[in-house]
C-alpha cells in the first residue's frame, strides 16, 4: 500500500505548495468494513499527511472488507457537517440512500438540497479503492452507492474514484455525472498513482 500513501503525498504536497493565496480544507477517511475519520477538514495538508502517515493498513479493523457506501457517506458527512454532529436535515438525506436503487427519492428534500449546496460548493471526494464493489445498488439494510453519486452530484460534489482492479459499469458512469471520472490502476506503479492524484 505504499503507493496509496505516496499518492495521497502527492496531492497534498501539490495543495500545500499552492502560490495563488488560496486555500483548501482537507479531511481524511480510511475505509474497510466501516468507515474511520484520520483526520477532519483543516486547512493543513501536511497536518493530514502525518496523520495518514500512522494509519496501519494490515491492523485489524483494515483489510475486513470494502463498504464503499461509508465511506462515499463519510466524506459527503465530513463536507457537510464536519466536526459538528448532523442535524436532522442531513439525517432525512442519509436515510434517503438506503434500500435498493440507483437513484433517489427528491421530493420534499429541496430545500434541504439548497442548504447544503451553498457549503458542499468546490469540494470533492476522492476514493481509492481494491475494486471490490459489494452491493453499490444498495440493500434493505444498506445505503446504495449509486444514490449517493446522485446526491453527490445534485449537491455539487465532485466525486472521483482510484481504482486497482476494476470500476463498476454504473459507479464509472455516476462520477462522471458529477463532473469527474473513475480510473484503474492494474499494478501498484508509483509513479502512475502520483500522477492520477
Amino acid at each position: 500500500l505504499n503507493p496509496v500513501y505516496k499518492g495521497n503525498e502527492t496531492l497534498l504536497d501539490m495543495l500545500d505548495k499552492r502560490n495563488d493565496g488560496s486555500r483548501d480544507l482537507v479531511g481524511a477517511i480510511v475505509f474497510s468494513n466501516d468507515a474511520f475519520v484520520v483526520s477532519y477538514m483543516v486547512d493543513e495538508p501536511q497536518f493530514v499527511a502525518k496523520k495518514l502517515s500512522y494509519v496501519n493498513y494490515k491492523a485489524v479493523p483494515m483489510g475486513m472488507g470494502t463498504q464503499l457506501e461509508n465511506a462515499l457517506w463519510a466524506g459527503i458527512d465530513m463536507i457537510l457537517a464536519n466536526e459538528k454532529e448532523p442535524d436532522n436535515d442531513l439525517n432525512k438525506l442519509r436515510l434517503r440512500m438506503f434500500g435498493v436503487g440507483n437513484d433517489y427519492k427528491r421530493e420534499d428534500v429541496q430545500v434541504i438540497l439548497e442548504k447544503y449546496r451553498s457549503v458542499a460548493e468546490h469540494s470533492c471526494v476522492i476514493i481509492f479503492t481494491d475494486g471490490e464493489f459489494d452491493n453499490p445498488a444498495g440493500t434493505a439494510n444498506r445505503m446504495s452507492v449509486y444514490k449517493q453519486l446522485h446526491l453527490c452530484k445534485d449537491l455539487g460534489i465532485k466525486v472521483y474514484v482510484i481504482s486497482v482492479e476494476t470500476v463498476d459499469a454504473f459507479v464509472d458512469r455516476y462520477t462522471k455525472d458529477t463532473g469527474c471520472f473513475s480510473t484503474i490502476f492494474r499494478d501498484f506503479e508509483e509513479s502512475k498513482f502520483r500522477k492520477a492524484y
